[in-house]
């Protein structure tokens, strides 16, 4: 299979956010509809919606240093070889009178036609962002920003009500925090004008909470980090880890009595954040109290992934993947050379060992799923070496892309893709993320996926169908082959510990 820097239908796009607060850009590289990669990315805080609240005129200042960012971002896509830029604004220039003039000299100074965005486009950007890497068919989703939130309430994976309301952590910050500490009749004032806002929007409070609570932006990414360094949490990986409200809390209650300095020295604490973390989590705080959830689910997706998979998918029938966690597997393999005969195979041997020996294990669907998951990502190591690739695949796993799975699971994953040849499981230093009962479901579904390796030794698919005979005390496993399958026949005979121990019985292969 050629790799997709050979194919010519590979494409770059650069799709650049200018937010309120901060501006960020990404570059991927991807051929569309089949397989996308993440390259390269930016971000630059530049306060564009600072004095805004003033007669709603974007400050010199910010204008220069909003320039100033695009160019950077304008020769770092050049310099990567980026075909199309894809660039928005949102709250800030929305707002701004003097919107016009600020197009002008960004057209003029940086060569970029900036598309001002609606608060409802903002709001569906963000919404495909979310829909295509989290499962996010039922619930709501927020998008805390500079100048402003935006809530959207999903009902089968489709937007039934949005709104943006102008609850930006900048305009927020400069409206009722302009200096810290802040004292308790700033924060009260604060949470009213937050109140009375979430108050008009009847839909965000008009049922019991559905799904879940999905939160974009900065402000979500930091609450997010801060929690982690409290709880010494494992993973660095903010998406997909959750922050609930008794968490956010304390974090105010933390943070509300802090300067500037005292901010900083929180373990976690990005220097972008320190001066409007506070407003932030107010709001995140009160939309939680409004909506009923306790709490929050953070997506490292958003209005700029938003963006780029309208690109990706263009064409096609919908912008949404319509298997957002079959999708990102497959992405995944494809991205490290492993979407393969050799894989694919390896997968129909394990589901055929899980399906028939489940009245002996007594896992389900979502086992089956996860095996058949780590059977297509267990070699990806391959892309930084033979040697120790089951570590070097664990590794991947815990840092690539996988979206849609919970930090849970990608710690089943990748231990799993560890142990696939040999070993038994040790789970440290992710143990905190496993559930009663994970050891013994991984060192059942790790022995399905080492004997099928085993039984796929010469990459051949020599041994084509596998039929398990279960007895009270042995466990037979019949392989047909086409041609010769002595050296598989030979590894898996000698590899069947792991599966003795796991379902308790002996187990012996034979050919038919």
């Amino acid at each position: 299979m050629a790799m997709a820097s050979e194919n010519k239908s590979v494409e770059r796009v650069g799709v650049i956010d200018l937010g309120s607060n901060t501006a960020r850009l990404v570059i991927y590289h991807y051929e569309p509809g089949v397989h996308f990669k993440l390259i390269d990315q930016a971000r630059q805080r530049v306060r564009l919606a600072e004095g805004l609240n003033d007669g709603l005129q974007l400050q010199p200042e910010p204008i220069e240093r909003a320039i100033e960012t695009l160019n950077l971002f304008r020769s770092l896509c050049d310099a990567s070889g980026v075909a199309e830029i894809i660039a928005v604004a949102t709250s800030a220039v929305r707002d701004a009178q003097n919107q016009a003039d600020f197009l002008r000299q960004v057209k003029r100074r940086a060569r970029l036609d900036l598309r001002v965005l609606t608060g409802d486009e903002e709001a569906w950007y963000g919404y495909v962002g979310v829909s295509n890497t989290l499962d996010a068919a039922e619930g709501m989703l927020f998008d805390l920003g500079g100048g402003s939130i935006e809530i959207t309430r999903v009902v089968r994976r489709k937007p039934a009500h949005a709104v943006s309301l102008p609850l930006g952590v900048v305009r927020m910050k400069e409206r009722h925090m302009p200096a810290l500490p802040a004292g308790r009749k700033q924060t009260t004032a604060l949470r009213d004008e937050v109140m009375a806002q979430f108050a008009g929007q009847e839909w965000v409070s008009e049922e019991a909470p559905t799904g879940r609570l999905i939160g974009m932006g900065g402000t979500a990414r930091a609450l997010a980090k801060l929690d982690q360094e409290a709880r010494k949490y494992p993973l660095e990986r903010v998406h997909g880890y959750v922050v609930t409200a008794a968490a956010i809390d304390g974090l105010i209650d933390q943070m509300k009595g802090l300067d500037l300095r005292g901010l900083q020295a929180m373990p976690g604490m990005h220097e972008d954040r320190i001066d409007v973390i506070l407003p932030g989590a107010i709001i995140v705080r009160e939309l939680l109290r409004a909506s009923g959830y306790d709490r929050f689910t953070v997506s490292g997706a958003g209005l700029r992934e938003g963006m780029f998979f309208t690109r990706f998918l263009e064409g096609k029938s919908s912008t949404l993947i319509r298997d957002v966690r079959a999708f990102s597997i497959e992405n995944t393999a494809r991205q490290y050379g492993a979407w393969n005969p050799h894989s694919q195979h390896v997968r129909k041997l394990a589901l055929q060992l899980f399906d028939q020996l489940s009245g002996v294990h007594g896992y389900g669907a979502w086992e089956r799923e996860i095996l058949g998951a780590a059977s297509l990502l267990h070699d990806i190591g391959y892309a930084i070496s033979f040697f120790d690739h089951d570590t070097h695949s664990q590794y991947l796993i815990l840092n690539s892309d996988l979206s849609a799975y919970t930090h849970r699971e990608l710690a089943i994953l990748g231990l799993l893709a560890r142990y696939h040849r040999k070993g038994d499981i040790d789970c440290e230093p992710n143990c905190d993320l496993l559930e009663p009962g994970d050891q013994q479901r991984m060192a059942a579904m790790a022995a399905m996926l080492r004997l099928a390796e085993y039984l796929e030794r010469g990459r051949r698919q020599s041994v084509r169908e596998l039929t398990c005979n279960v007895g009270a005390a042995e466990i037979v496993i019949t392989a047909r082959t086409r041609g010769d399958a002595a050296i598989e026949l030979w590894e898996a005979g000698r590899n069947t510990d792991l599966m003795e121990s796991a379902l308790g019985r002996k187990v012996r292969i034979v050919k038919e």
